[in-house]
């Protein structure tokens, strides 16, 4: 698995573009998205799923709830092309945004999967 800490390139931007340059590139909101919620999973792997060292302490309730409030965090912070619009028909704008929410749903599920845990 890459760690976090060994990519150092920048997400992909449409800053510094030309309006005509823009339109030859797709809007790059849905692949930053996705490589923040996989940021979030790498989280969940490294602060909850690891193997403990000896005298390491297992994951706390504090680790847990901090990385929830990340997940909802960047749920909230979606633009509004990639957030679920409960007024419409389909929900979603298109099949990549829903995959989205898919996989939000998944990665959010796995810091409650704990033995003994039990979300509050």
């Amino acid at each position: 698995m890459l760690r976090d800490e060994d990519i150092d390139a920048p997400l992909p931007s449409m800053e510094n573009l030309s309006n005509n340059d823009k339109e030859d590139f797709h809007d790059p909101s849905y692949i930053i998205a996705q490589i923040k919620l996989a940021k979030i999973t790498g989280e969940i792997f490294n602060d909850i799923y690891r193997i403990p060292r000896p005298h390491q302490a297992n994951p706390s309730e504090q680790s847990v709830n901090r990385i929830l409030k990340s997940l909802y965090s960047w749920r909230d912070g979606l633009p509004s092309n990639l957030q679920f619009n409960r007024q419409l028909r389909p929900m979603y704008s298109s099949r990549s945004v829903a995959s989205l929410h898919l996989n939000f749903g998944n990665v959010s599920n796995l810091p409650c999967q704990l033995p003994g845990f039990e979300l509050m």
